[in-house]
């Protein structure tokens, strides 16, 4: 029977040609600085010149990423209560708590100095062509909370099943300190 960590890999090992091409998009939109050579060898770089490059998928990327961010989102709720259609007075009430639920989470994010959710959205639509994240509600002290961690879908692995989610994974790096601070004594002990 294969660990966890075993079947993380292995499913990232069966994603590798999408995170590649996520790669080769980000390379594309963000230009790696470029650096002019020898013709007579390559290997050697040329200083002091100053290349112009422009750069057409950025400037496609952006206006993408402005034309989706500009677009506003209505909230519809429809559905049935009790065999009979929700009300417009029902599906309000319950559109409006949709709204708030979503400022809530942006200002979360931001707290935690990520860029709004409709932003954050349409940027990885944009580069990474997949959006994901870990959302858990809870309750702490009377106050609701909508957590929502966004993720990185070029560092996820994940298997969908027959109703869904069957599992994800996300990949993350910490500062020691940062680490120290959440688990403490147990994070000392690990080398």
């Amino acid at each position: 029977m294969m660990t966890t960590l075993e079947i993380i890999e292995a499913k990232e090992k069966e994603l590798q040609k999408t995170y590649d091409r996520m790669d080769k998009t980000r390379d594309l939109v963000y230009l790696k600085p470029y650096q002019l050579t020898r013709l007579d060898n390559p290997s050697i770089p040329i200083d002091d010149v100053v290349n112009v490059t422009i750069n057409s998928p950025a400037t496609l990327v952006n206006s993408v990423v402005a034309a989706m961010y500009g677009a506003h989102i209505q909230t519809v709720v429809a559905g049935w209560k009790n065999n009979r259609e929700l009300n417009d007075k029902e599906s309000g009430l319950i559109e409006e708590f949709l709204d708030a639920h979503y400022e809530q989470i942006d200002d979360l994010l931001l707290l935690r100095e990520y860029p709004e959710l409709k932003l954050w959205i349409v940027n990885h639509l944009s580069v990474r062509g997949r959006v994901g994240g870990m959302y858990w509600p809870y309750l702490e002290d009377g106050q609701y909370y909508p957590e929502f961690t966004p993720w990185d879908m070029r560092y996820a692995a994940y298997e969908n099943g027959r109703r869904g989610l069957d599992w994800a994974s996300n990949r993350t790096w910490r500062s020691p300190t940062k680490i120290s601070a959440e688990y403490g004594e147990i994070a000392a002990k690990k080398d």
